[in-house]
């Protein structure tokens, strides 16, 4: 029962006066991100902690940006032990995570003149979840040359060459992926996983006896073409974990094994916000991971194994849980006086006249200030300037924080779905998409093509392009039909964002859509 921007100054409010851990959890990925947006710039001390709501998603295409986080902020936690706030969603908070030595194990410092024997340090690489290349391109690989070791860690925004005078580490430089020019010669480096897929030697000795056990009963329950089919999934993902592969879907293997939370990590207090629609998230995630795993043993590429996440009832005994609710109480109501400001809808002056409050600090930018000041004879308030280090303003009984926000109409070019399918690219081919593909519908924009559906409909079989929008809602266009979606291209660097199903478009062609598709 919190305003977003409330929720944040109250917790930076507490972090301040008591420094204490605490873990926060959001119900989805999009209030967890919100949430971090408004309280970062307060505190230097925040670590953000997010997964995709969906374990379909994470297996198909898992948000490179999402693992960055995840991955730096497990890190931040194993090598340094001080207070700080980490905000996570549902998925995230209860996702199951490897042990944490082992985690740590794949930590690890370099600095120039330290003696390591090349082949110990691509042992180290490899082990903690960085693939081989001829020369670095991306994230989470390394390449060799010579006496040369190129590293693209996630915790760099450039790849990193390390060279070696025999056994001593003579350099350590960051250079342009593009041009090979150094950009910055450094002393140190601090090299941390590539992954959360992380299993020690006796557990993926253990869970290759148990799969392969599971393995040879489901056998038996399918015809020869489909055991076979089976069988080489299940094969080729046990010699991927054998090889420290970093494969999204080789998580759904820690249902095999002990496994870590986020707990096991960090010590602190654990805030549900709130309580109902963490429980509500759980329940969903909980379902469709279950479909997901479901559809794949169908399909036979995985074996009928469904726990894919922490007990929350049991997390709760392994630390301090404190609980929002979704609504205020009516017999014991606790309330901050703090209030949101609505956003800028007309002229910087009409806003500035509309501000009832007494005394009003402005967190704007230099420019905006002078515009202000142009118009103080008209205020009848006083003011002064702080620093935009608020991500939004907001109001209690003594005083206003206003930003930019709140002062000026900032106008939001949005593309329309016509627009996008039409400079999107012509499909000659279903062929021509790979799982993971964004693509464009006329009618409902961007999703993300996950693969081929095969659904039963009035008696006869028939194929479908499944697509998955914003909040896991999927579409099935049917194949004969695959000239209704275009491939999606963008701007070389920029991120694409899933169009919603559930907006004002979407509604107004339901009705028309549902008698195209299931």
């Amino acid at each position: 029962n919190l305003f977003d921007m409330e929720e944040a100054l109250l917790l930076a409010s507490a972090f301040l006066k008591d420094k204490q851990t605490r873990i926060i959890v959001k119900k989805n990925r999009y209030h967890a991100q919100q949430l971090y947006q408004r309280l970062a710039p307060l505190l230097e001390d925040v670590l953000l902690l997010v997964m995709e709501d969906s374990l379909r998603v994470q297996a198909i295409a898992a948000s490179p940006e999402d693992k960055e986080d995840m991955l730096s902020s497990l890190y931040a936690c194993v090598s340094e032990d001080k207070p700080r706030i980490i905000i996570c969603n549902t998925a995230a908070f209860v996702r199951y995570l490897p042990d944490i030595q082992r985690f740590k194990e794949g930590c690890f410092s370099l600095s120039v003149n330290q003696e390591i024997d090349m082949d110990q340090l691509l042992e180290k690489l490899h082990r903690s979840g960085y693939g081989h290349l001829q020369y670095v391109q991306r994230p989470c690989t390394y390449a060799k040359r010579g006496g040369i070791i190129d590293i693209f860690s996630l915790s760099y925004p450039h790849p990193i060459r390390i060279e070696f005078f025999d056994t001593i580490i003579e350099s350590i430089r960051t250079f342009d992926v593009q041009t090979q020019r150094t950009l910055q010669h450094i002393d140190h480096v601090d090299i941390a996983p590539a992954t959360d897929i992380l299993f020690t030697d006796e557990q993926l000795s253990s869970i290759s006896q148990q799969v392969l056990e599971r393995l040879e009963k489901e056998k038996k329950k399918c015809r020869e073409e489909e055991a076979e089919r089976l069988q080489d999934h299940i094969e080729a993902d046990l010699q991927a974990l054998e090889s420290y592969d970093i494969q999204p879907h080789l998580y759904w293997y820690y249902a095999y094994t002990t496994t870590n939370s986020i707990l096991d990590y960090v010590k602190g207090q654990v805030i549900l916000s709130s309580e109902e629609e963490i429980q509500r998230a759980k329940k969903e995630i909980t379902e469709e991971s279950i479909t997901f795993i479901q559809d794949m043993v169908t399909d036979h590429q995985a074996l009928p194994k469904y726990t894919m996440y922490h007990d929350l009832d049991q997390m709760k005994k392994k630390a301090s849980f404190q609980t929002f609710h979704e609504f205020l109480s009516f017999d014991h109501p606790i309330t901050s006086n703090i209030f949101p400001l609505e956003r800028a809808t007309s002229s910087l002056f009409e806003q500035l006249q509309a501000i009832d409050a007494q005394k009003v600090y402005f967190a704007v930018s230099e420019e905006v200030q002078n515009k202000i000041q142009i118009l103080e004879d008209q205020l009848d308030f006083q003011y002064s300037f702080i620093e935009p280090d608020f991500y939004e303003g907001f109001q209690t009984q003594s005083f206003a924080v206003v930003t930019e926000k709140e002062l000026l109409v900032k106008s939001e070019v949005r593309a329309r779905y016509k627009t996008t399918f039409q400079q999107a690219q012509v499909l000659e081919s279903v062929l021509e998409l790979e799982k993971g593909d964004y693509v464009v519908h006329e009618e409902n924009g961007i999703g993300q093509y996950v693969g081929i559906d095969t659904r039963e409909n009035n008696g006869q079989i028939q194929d479908y392009l499944l697509i998955l929008y914003a909040g896991n809602a999927q579409l099935r266009v049917p194949l004969s039909q695959f000239q209704l979606v275009r491939k999606y291209s963008s701007k070389e660097g920029a991120s694409v964002r899933l169009s919603s199903m559930d907006g004002k478009a979407w509604k107004k062609t339901k009705e028309k859509v549902n008698q195209l598709y299931i």
